[in-house]
């Protein structure tokens, strides 16, 4: 049986890992939309 503050530290690593999934992505767009506008120019 799992204690509720077992519960709450896996809900709070699912989003931290949810946050840097999201972080890189946005990384990777600012990036590529940045490549993309110096060829374009």
């Amino acid at each position: 049986m799992k204690s509720f503050q077992d519960k709450v530290n896996e809900q709070i690593e699912k989003e931290i890992s949810l946050q840097h999934k999201l972080l890189k992505w946005g990384v990777i767009l600012l990036v590529t939309g940045y490549i993309f506008r110096l060829f374009i120019s």
